[in-house]
């Protein structure tokens, strides 16, 4: 006779120290958002640091010109 209940099939998810996809898609956001809070706290805390000041802050476009370095000969 036969079951007429199918039998599940159950499939395991790869993980890395039991952190799955599933928890990565639901953490990314929140790992996202602290990540641009942290770069940009770290570079207002900089922005006093001269070569800072000139290889970085004074080539972002359109906001550049508040960290302009006169360049001496």
């Amino acid at each position: 006779m036969l079951n007429p209940v199918p039998h599940k099939i159950y499939q395991t998810q790869a993980s890395v120290a039991k952190f799955t996809l599933e928890r990565a898609r639901y953490w990314a956001p929140s790992v996202a958002g602290w990540g641009v809070f942290a770069g940009l706290t770290v570079m207002l805390l900089v922005s006093d640091v001269p070569l800072v000041r000139k290889d970085i802050m004074s080539k972002i476009p359109h906001f550049g010109k508040f960290w302009a370095v006169e360049e001496s000969e």
